[in-house]
């Protein structure tokens, strides 16, 4: 490659970053409030990060760290979490560049820098689930070390990605297990030897994940399946993504998107039986696609199977990548007409990935906060979201879910939902504040009187409401726990 060339590529991947970040971040911060279900869980960890040195909840993803020194740029913390997950969008693009021209070549690679700068799942992937978007571009510096890319350098490259991958996210962890499944069915099929160098870096990076998974909190351990309980539920043939949309209103374009795995399945088959030299590749993702796609994640709940989903178009693209001929090459005017067209068009394609109307009704939460008794007590149960906003509004500890069993219950509080009066006073409930029409305050012991004795009444519908997620009734995890003391706060 020439250097005019290369400098001209610099440029236009560094036109395609600046819009990625900029069209997504003017449209998170067009809303005052942060953005998806979690979105004061990241508020509050980047507040204490920056005023304390140390996150709220403990938490080993880098990606909040990353969200910290945005707040070193804006001082109003919500805005800085929407600037800093907007900069990971920019990381992609070079990332997402970087891996589709090991897998295809150079018009495979612009291919991917485009739909970076259009996709509407990684704005999801942005205003929702941070973390999640963070292990997507060590993910693709990973899978184009391992397609060939980066001469005597790919191995440590690829470690090093590797790990970044995998303790940005859970989710993370898992992609660079499955692609690295799929890269030795690919070798095992080629009937080629893994070098030398790919052993010393595989088992290099291994115990660097070891060795984070066992000091660092919220990092993928043996101990997280008992988190995986009830979220590996087959759903109806056919597997089709778009059952998600019930959980959450979805743009038509980006359920397309999500559709988009099972079509780019159907052409890495394709290129293994017909590109001898591109099946090693096709292979390598063919296996993290087959897992993304299966049926057998589909939970009712925005978990697991939730944000594999909203993965699957990442290998996806990458999959399409391998069908490219890698003679194709694109012309410079050809080149400077894909990215004009893509700077047209990127910003209203990107942003159908979100809106308000699928965020938590935050504002009302704000009114129902101010409604609590004070003094506030040492701790207080709320249900994931309102806790986070809790948090941030008040300062006070509050809880996603039920105490521990040790834990006093004279200074535990609840916002309990979906309880009538009526319900209230038949089954003896005592200190109840009402906050609105659907919540209300009370102590935790007297929530779990009350709840004892409504389920010896045996009301069918109250019981439907007290074993609604909007009353936290399990106690957390154990993988919550681990490595960090038992504090209040709970990371998604």
């Amino acid at each position: 490659m020439t250097e005019s060339r290369r400098g001209s590529d610099a440029i236009g991947i560094a036109a395609l970053s600046l819009l990625a970040a900029g069209a997504r971040f003017r449209l998170l911060a067009e809303h005052p409030e942060a953005t998806g279900t979690d979105g004061y869980y990241y508020v509050v960890q980047v507040q204490d990060a920056v005023s304390s040195g140390a996150l709220h909840v403990p938490d080993g993803s880098w990606v909040l760290w990353w969200l910290a020194g945005a707040h070193l740029v804006s001082a109003d913390p919500v805005l800085a979490v929407k600037l800093g997950a907007a900069a990971l969008l920019a990381v992609c693009v070079p990332a997402a560049w970087w891996a589709g021209r090991a897998l295809g070549g150079p018009a495979a690679a612009w291919a991917c820098a485009a739909w970076v700068v259009a996709s509407p799942t990684l704005t999801h992937l942005a205003a929702d689930f941070p973390k999640n978007l963070g292990a997507l571009p060590a993910w693709w510096v990973f899978v184009g070390a391992l397609s060939g890319a980066g001469g005597r350098a790919r191995w440590p490259l690829a470690g090093v990605a590797a790990v970044c991958a995998a303790t940005g996210h859970r989710s993370g962890a898992a992609l660079v297990g499955l692609t690295t499944l799929g890269w030795l069915v690919g070798t095992a099929v080629g009937r080629r030897r893994v070098s030398s160098r790919a052993l010393i870096a595989g088992a290099a990076t291994l115990a660097a994940f070891a060795a984070a998974s066992l000091l660092l909190p919220n990092i993928l351990h043996p101990a997280d399946l008992e988190r995986l309980t009830g979220q590996l539920r087959l759903q109806p043939w056919p597997p089709l993504p778009v059952a998600w949309a019930a959980l959450r209103p979805t743009s038509p374009l980006e359920l397309a998107e999500w559709c988009l795995l099972w079509p780019a399945l159907v052409a890495g088959a394709a290129t293994c039986l017909r590109a001898e030299e591109r099946r090693s590749a096709a292979l390598m993702l063919l296996v993290p696609g087959l897992v993304l796609a299966n049926p057998w994640w589909a939970s009712h709940s925005l978990d697991l199977g939730y944000r594999l989903t909203l993965l699957g178009p990442a290998v996806a693209v990458m999959l399409l990548a391998t069908t490219v001929p890698s003679s194709l090459t694109l012309a410079r005017d050809q080149a400077k007409r894909v990215l004009f067209a893509a700077m047209l068009a990127a910003p209203w394609l990107g942003w159908q990935g979100w809106s308000p109307d699928q965020d938590p009704p935050y504002a009302r939460w704000r009114v129902l906060i101010e409604a609590v008794p004070r003094p506030l007590p040492r701790l207080t149960i709320a249900h994931q979201g309102l806790s986070f906003l809790f948090d941030h509004l008040t300062g006070s500890e509050a809880l996603p879910w039920a105490p521990e069993p040790h834990l006093d219950r004279d200074h535990i509080g609840r916002i309990a939902w979906g309880i009538r009066d009526a319900e209230w006073s038949a089954h003896g409930a005592d200190g109840v504040v009402r906050l609105d029409v659907d919540y209300a305050w009370l102590p935790e012991s007297s929530w779990e009187a009350f709840v004892a004795s409504a389920r010896r009444g045996g009301e069918p519908d109250l019981l439907a409401r007290i074993d609604d997620e909007r009353n936290p009734s399990r106690v957390r995890p154990r993988s919550l726990l681990r490595n960090r003391s038992q504090d209040g706060g709970a990371s998604p």
